[in-house]
């Protein structure tokens, strides 16, 4: 009787969590990351594993400083076939299966990754994709200042995706 109540008590708390992530502004990213994190780890708590997963991909892409990989490694080894065919059904949790698995690996294979190489991209780049590139370069963590930054970057041009290469090129883009 008592395991009823627990879960209802999460339950309740996931749906609360949930309305916080709603009204929380995205320029606070950090309490948007810190709400992504305690709803994950509800939906583990109530083996909602694919909820749980989703809420870490948010997580992963607000704020990577917090992200429980080794709990992400586990709720991905501990899917059942539905639920892994299901998860490859959506494309952000099958990208971040797939870097769990591919980070698992690396690290057998790459102990010392103290330094990173970082290389400017040199083809046009959606913001999505480039908020995860200054993340993982360790440039900048805070979402919010990264946002600024390809703001920054693209006055003037298209606001969906950045040519850094055309950017760094022409410095007048920049001081718009």
């Amino acid at each position: 009787m008592v395991h009823h109540y627990v879960q209802n008590y999460y339950g309740e708390l996931i749906i609360l969590l949930g309305k916080a992530i709603f009204c929380v502004p995205p320029e606070n990213s950090t309490l948007l990351a810190r709400y992504f994190y305690l709803r994950g780890f509800m939906n583990t708590l109530c083996s909602k594993r694919l909820d749980a997963l989703s809420d870490f991909q948010n997580l992963y892409k607000t704020d990577m400083e917090i992200f429980p990989t080794n709990l992400v490694k586990a709720l991905v080894d501990s899917l059942q076939k539905d639920e892994r065919s299901q998860a490859d059904q959506r494309p952000e949790l099958k990208r971040l299966i797939f870097k769990v698995k591919t980070d698992n690996e690396m690290v057998l294979v790459q102990a010392d990754d103290h330094v990173k190489k970082f290389q400017l991209p040199k083809t046009h780049m959606l913001q999505e994709d480039f908020v995860k590139r200054i993340q993982e370069s360790g440039i900048v963590k805070d979402v919010a200042t990264i946002h600024r930054l390809f703001e920054a970057l693209t006055v003037g041009s298209c606001k969906s995706d950045l040519g850094l290469d055309s950017a760094m090129r022409s410095p007048s883009n920049i001081l718009h």
